[in-house]
Parts: C-alpha cells; structure tokens; sequence
C-alpha cells in the first residue's frame, strides 16, 4: 500500500475546480504534526488558505516548472495551498528548518494523495508579497508553498539513465527517474 501510495505522489502543476475545505486542511497539519523533527523543535507553522479569493491573489505570484516554459493558466489554478513558516523564536538553523519542512512536507503530500487530492511544492513565488499579503509578520520566515488541488493532468514516470529534466508532451507531464541500479554505488 506504502509502495504505491509513494509512487502516485507526484507534482500536480494543473488542478480541476474542486472545493478544499478548512477542515481537510486541518486534516493535512493533523498528519503532518506527527513529521520527525530535528531536536524535535518542531519550528514549523502553517498558514491554510483555502478562501478562494486569497488563493487567486496568491497565484500570480507562483512559478510552476522551473525546466519548463509554462504555468498552469487560472482556471487550472489550486484550489487551496499550505505555507510553511519557520517560527524564528524556536532559534533553529536555516539549514534544520528545511530539514523539518522536507520531512514534513513529503507527509503532507502522501496525506493529500491518499485524500485523493494533489499538490505541488513550491518555493519559487514571491515571498514577500506573499508576506504581505497573508499578513505574516517578522516572527516567521517563509518556507515552501504548497499547492493543492485536485489533479487534472497526467503525470508519468520514465526510466533514464542520465537526463532527469522533467518535460511535457501532448498534455502529459513526464519525470524521468535514475534506475536503481544506477543509484547503488555500494551494495555491501
């Protein structure tokens, strides 16, 4: 179940129009607070906004594919996002706060999956207008911005033996993955 659940978790950049409510929001933060955490500080905050008004003052302000020259358009736009902050007064490093947010932020995604939902890690966006915006003051630092929805598009893995740019073709999104064998250096 793990395994498969694992593979279906991918990066969803187009979304149908589709309500989130608060409350599957809250389910969202209810798994991810059970996340590993360095010192176990657990620094990170989270910002759920699933108004729709605020989620399309917040998308114009998104980059999506950063290997690719394209954006969904608005009417493939999230349906809700999760901001990560890091609370700054908890004094954890930079470098441990992203640890936490990578941890945490998979859980998330795998909990949004199996919600039958899909999202999209982001940390290309404005992150000061988006300060500005969702009113976060000086006492948190913006962390990864993700995206939900629920998704629209065909997302495909592929197996390489070098090239890992992600692309799309004829309305599928393909990501390549380095075969096993190509990522064992060792196997003592």
């Amino acid at each position: 179940m793990i395994d498969k659940l694992i593979r279906e978790t991918r990066s969803f950049r187009s979304f149908e129009k589709v309500k989130i409510s608060k409350k599957e929001l809250e389910e969202v933060i209810e798994i991810a607070r059970y996340s590993s955490s360095a010192r176990n500080a657990q620094c990170i905050r989270y910002v759920l906004i699933s108004n729709e008004e605020i989620c399309s003052q917040v998308f114009p302000h998104t980059k999506w594919a950063g290997f690719i020259n394209w954006n969904p358009t608005e009417e493939e736009s999230p349906a809700a996002y999760i901001l990560m902050l890091n609370e700054k007064k908890i004094g954890i490093s930079e470098a441990m706060f992203n640890f936490d947010m990578g941890i945490a932020s998979q859980n998330i995604m795998l909990k949004l999956r199996d919600m039958k939902y899909g999202g999209c890690l982001l940390g290309a966006y404005n992150k000061p207008v988006i300060k500005d915006l969702l009113e976060i003051s000086d006492d948190y630092d913006l962390g990864i911005l993700i995206a939900i929805g629920k998704p629209k598009e065909t997302v495909e893995i592929i197996d390489t033996t070098s090239d890992t740019r992600y692309f799309r073709s004829n309305d599928i999104h393909y990501v390549p993955k380095l075969r096993r064998a190509d990522l064992i250096i060792k196997n003592i």
